[in-house]
């Protein structure tokens, strides 16, 4: 379901909440995105010099269980580079993450107005940089155990 939230952002939520997903088109007016990009395209690098291996690491390195020149699915930790995570130097995209519009949807979806960010990055990938090919996993709250499927242990992504 696509829902315009300009229409109806409670009819956004319980999509996400039925389905498990949801597109809200225009959520985060574009002038504000445009603010803050300009600082992303300040933080990553160009294709061309991640694709050269000069892509800026934030020290963060996966555990490397295959090597580069291996074919096949792997976790890699060259994958990982150019991630940032939050917080970031720049106050606007620090701004974005807790936009408004979108603690507004993440209240509605949840149906709880206490809610937490706990994790947030930015993160450069570019073909030809790294090879991304993975074994088929599943990144949901990152959690040792299941997330429970009932309201007041959701998380959204």
């Amino acid at each position: 379901m696509v829902c315009n939230v300009t229409h109806d952002l409670d009819a956004a939520a319980r999509s996400w909440q039925n389905d498990g997903y949801v597109l809200v088109e225009g959520l985060v007016p574009d002038v504000d995105i445009d603010a803050a990009m300009t600082r992303v395209w300040q933080m990553i690098p160009s294709p061309s010099a991640a694709r050269s291996g000069a892509a800026p690491s934030t020290g963060y390195q996966e555990p490397k269980f295959r090597s580069s020149e291996e074919d096949g699915p792997g976790f890699r930790s060259e994958q990982f580079g150019g991630m940032y995570p939050a917080p970031f130097e720049s106050i606007t995209l620090n701004r974005l993450l807790i936009h408004p519009k979108i603690v507004e949807f993440v209240r509605l979806a949840l149906d709880e107005h206490d809610v937490r960010l706990y994790q947030s990055i930015l993160w450069a990938k570019y073909a030809g940089a790294a090879n991304y090919e993975q074994p088929h996993h599943k990144d949901q709250n990152h959690s040792l155990i299941p997330a429970r499927p009932e309201p007041g242990w959701w998380h959204l992504e």
